[in-house]
Order: C-alpha cells, then structure tokens, then sequence
C-alpha cells in the first residue's frame, strides 16, 4: 500500500456567380476540425521513468498532461534540487482506483549511478486536472520550483500548489493557496521571476492580485493589491506590458452585467499598483465593452493594446450592430487611441482604419461567402452605400477561385489565406492601394 510520502514499495459581375458559389464559415479564418490525437511516444528516457512509476506504485496508470501552459508533458525530467543529477515528476491517476476525477498524483523518482530509475515519493494533489506547469527558481534564490495549477472537476475552484524536492526526493509543499488565474513572470522587472497570483473575492474580501516569491526564507505572498468589487470573473488575464521596461497584467473581469471591463496592475518600486483603484479614476468605466474583446499585443510591437468599442457610422441606432474597435495603450494615467478598425473576432484578424478613413467608412458583411464590405458612410442605407473593398480569409484550396475573380492576396497563415478585392473606381479617394491594406491588415494570435 501506498501512503502521502515515500513509496512504501518499490514497483465583380463575371465574377458574381463564382463568389456566391464560395460558400465559407465566418468571417476568416477556415477552421478545421481537430483530429483525435494518440498518446505522445515515449521517449527511452521517459519509459524508464514510467516503468519505475508502475512498479512503485503496483498499479496501472493514466498520465495527466497539463492541459494549458508553455509545459505540456507528463514528465519534468531534470536537475530539480541542485545535486548534479536527474530526478522525475510525473503526473499520473491510477487506472483502477475506480474514480476517473479522483485527484491528480505527484510521484518522485530518482535515477542511480546506473541509470536506474526508481520511484520514492508519492503525493495526492488537490485537482483532478492540472491547468499548467512552471519549472524555474522563484525571487533571485537559486532553487528550482515546480508550480503547478490544479483544477478540480465541476468546479470552478482551482488550486496552486508549489513544490521543491528534496536531496533525497523527498516532495516539499512550498507553498498552496487557490487561484483563478495565476502567472509566473517579473513583475517587478528586477529580472526574477515570481508568482502572481490572480483570486476572486467573497463576502469578506475583494478579488484581488497577489505577488508570492521566495525572499530566501521561504516561499511566501510579499504584496497584495485590491480589484474591482464588481468582478464576478475573470476572462482572461494578458502578461503583457505597458511601455518597454514596465511589465502588467491586464485582467479583463466580467461584471455582473454581462459587460467586459479592464485593470492593470504593474509595479513602482517592487510595490503592486492598480490605477483604477485611485480615487476619481475612471479607467474601468471607460474600458467597458461587450464580451469578446480581450487585451492583447494586436501589432506585435511588445506592448499590450485594451480594446474598447463603439458602433461603425450608421449603425448608431440599429439592432444588430456591427462593431469598430479602438485600440488603445495605457500612457500617463489614461488610455490613449493606437488604432481603430475593422476586429474578425475568433478569425484572428484585423483591417486598421487608415486616417482618412475616420468617421468616413463603416463595414457590413455577406451573408453567403462571409467576406467583410467597407463602404462609404453616406447616410445611405449600408446596405446599398458603395462598396470600397471587400476582405475574405479560405483555405489555400480556394484562394485561386477568389484570385480567378479579382481578389489579390495580402497574407496567408497556416492553410488560410486572406485576399482583397479593391473597388476600380479610380476617382474615388477612398480607395485604397493593395500596398495600404496590406500596411494596415494584421494577424492576431488570439
């Protein structure tokens, strides 16, 4: 039998007819459907390992991979206290404990002078799925920490559990607490990395963002700071930046209302800061938009961009409106306009307005092919207001039929290609060059 610890065993018109035969999904990107995808292969190194695991354990088993994170393997295969040789962490559930959402497992095995492995530790985390994996020291100390996010089945509950191990493999409980949203990056930019930790509030406490790191005794929370009270989840949380030398974390939180609203929290002398905190601040209110718009570094310049919205011309007082978004970076206490455009949300992409375009060119989009219409706001009906140009992404297989039908390609990511067909109407100033879309028309990574 097995106990937490030690393994107590070892075991245009002509082109009319082609365009409405294109029938496409959404306004972009064509998404596939995913295939189902076998285990992962062993490598010789990681079955040592597995077949160390089963004989501790004396029992079939089922490895967990993280199910997010830059880390997805089962296996942590490295130095992990410092003594010049290997150790493993693997995340497994045995097979026959009949509880599929039981807890995730945690065991330790260590590898002899003749590449033996051998399991010696066992430990019953506090999820049923692990969320994402971190392996790096923590605050400037030099020793290697395991941070693992657990979630926990129909639940909405996650846990944090942070460990070292042990000269002897021996797993050390470093530090736990729940999360909904954690990080491991440098907020404080003095070139360690922390954990920052994102939770919701209760009756007593507003949700909040707390700075945990290892000050050389011990793993512990070295700050917090207070969030929105208003919060009632979290949709996403960016480590990003706001300028070239000052990291954040842009939490976009959900109100009760169902609306999308932004903080930041950031770090002035390794103490945390969040603006729309201060007293008159009217940052949150004016980061208001609905859900789907999520912060992000939209034009890959390092800095992260807050999205608010406002309808495009003409739909001021329509059901149904159609959407431009405002990018917008955070500078001296306000948010400033970056860009502003056309977002194909859940398409990856973005057609920013150019100058003279502002307040001059609204959109609508196609019922049949999905292809998104600029055209000139000029109090018509959008409906029949002249058509500037028109932007589709298809797979690669389809983009000759569009070519065919004057469509001109302005990027391709993957198997999806995007094309632009431009109005002939040489007087009309504005339409744009190929060479302007192109300038203006970018990927996203969503």
């Amino acid at each position: 039998m097995e106990r937490e610890g030690y393994i107590m065993h070892i075991r245009p018109k002509a082109a009319a007819a082609v365009l409405m035969s294109l029938t496409l999904t959404g306004c972009g990107v064509i998404s596939s459907t995913e295939s189902l995808m076998s285990p992962p292969k062993l490598t010789e190194e990681q079955n040592g390992v597995y077949k160390a695991l089963l004989a501790g354990v004396d029992d079939k088993v089922s490895l967990c991979y993280p199910k997010g994170g830059e880390y997805r393997s089962a296996y942590i295969i490295r130095d992990l206290n410092g003594d010049g040789s290997k150790e493993a962490v693997v995340f497994y559930k045995p097979e026959d404990s009949g509880d599929a959402d039981g807890n995730v497992r945690v065991n330790v095995c260590v590898c002899d002078e003749n590449g033996v492995w051998r399991s010696v530790y066992d430990h019953a985390s506090a999820g049923s799925a692990v969320d994402s994996v971190s392996v790096l020291p923590l605050g400037g100390n030099d020793m290697i920490h395991v941070v693992v996010g657990y979630s926990r089945f129909a639940s909405s509950e996650k846990q944090l559990e942070v460990y070292s191990i042990g000269a002897d493999g021996t797993l050390n409980m470093r530090y736990t607490d729940d999360y909904a949203e954690f990080h491991v990056t440098d907020l404080t930019n003095d070139g360690h990395n922390d954990i920052v930790r994102v939770s919701l509030g209760n009756e007593k406490k507003a949700p909040g963002v707390s700075l945990v790191t290892d000050t050389g005794d011990g793993l512990s929370e070295k700050g917090r700071i207070d969030l929105d009270r208003r919060t009632a989840a979290f949709e996403k949380v960016t480590d990003g930046k706001l300028a070239e030398n000052t990291r954040a974390l842009f939490v976009d939180e959900m109100s009760m209302d169902g609306m999308v609203a932004t903080e930041l929290v950031y770090c002035v002398n390794g103490e945390l800061r969040n603006p729309a905190e201060i007293e008159g601040s009217d940052l949150r209110n004016s980061t208001r938009r609905p859900k789907g718009y999520y912060c992000m570094d939209v034009d890959g310049d390092g800095i992260t961009e807050i999205p608010v919205t406002e309808p495009f011309p003409g739909y001021e007082n329509e059901n149904g409106q159609l959407l431009m978004t405002v990018w917008n970076v955070y500078q001296n206490y306000e948010l400033t306009e970056k860009y502003s455009g056309w977002y194909s949300r859940g398409n990856g992409w973005c057609m920013m307005f150019p100058g003279r375009w502002k307040g001059l060119v609204t959109v609508r989009v196609d019922s049949v092919s999905g292809a998104v219409i600029f055209c000139k706001a000029n109090n018509a009906p959008i409906g029949s207001s002249p058509e500037l140009m028109r932007i589709i992404g298809c797979s690669g297989e389809k983009a000759e039929l569009y070519t065919a039908a004057g469509f001109q390609k302005i990027a391709e990511r993957d198997n999806a290609e995007y094309l632009v067909h431009l109005s002939e109407d040489v007087t009309e100033k504005l339409v744009l060059t190929k060479t302007e879309v192109e300038n203006n028309f970018m990927l996203v990574e969503e």
